[in-house]
């Protein structure tokens, strides 16, 4: 008798935003085709850190009253065209905590990427320095 194949969405890679505090990685996280939108091939979520911090500090069991660019944060897209999940990550996450975000959001072929955007220390203070 022949395996029958999955085509159900619960294997489909995830997209959407995450914090790691060190310990816990608390991840926010949905299909690619759901709560979406895609520019240039990337597939991205409509989830903000703004809008689910007070739930992301919860469960690191953090105060919600910190900023919630307090603790390096990050995103995963979905590039349509070469099938490739995408983690996107400041300066304070290593490669072993990109690789447990990367499982988390079921990625199986993935790349991490340096976004600016989540900078922490003092290599988010210097993108607002002035240069007077």
């Amino acid at each position: 008798m022949k395996k029958k194949e999955s085509t159900s969405i619960e294997h489909d890679p995830l997209i959407g935003i995450w914090w790691d505090d060190g310990g816990t990685i608390a991840d926010f996280s949905h299909p690619y085709s759901v709560n979406s939108s895609n520019v240039a091939g990337r597939v991205d979520s409509n989830f903000a850190h703004v809008d689910l911090w007070r739930d992301a500090a919860l469960r690191m069991k953090i105060d919600h009253r910190n900023e919630y660019f307090s603790v390096p944060r990050g995103r995963v897209l979905f590039d349509r065209r070469t099938r490739t999940g995408i983690v996107l990550h400041g300066n304070a996450t290593n490669a072993e905590r990109q690789k447990k975000i990367a499982e988390l959001f079921r990625l199986t072929k993935w790349r991490a990427e340096t976004d600016l955007h989540y900078s922490m220390g003092a290599e988010a203070d210097r993108l607002f320095e002035d240069d007077d």
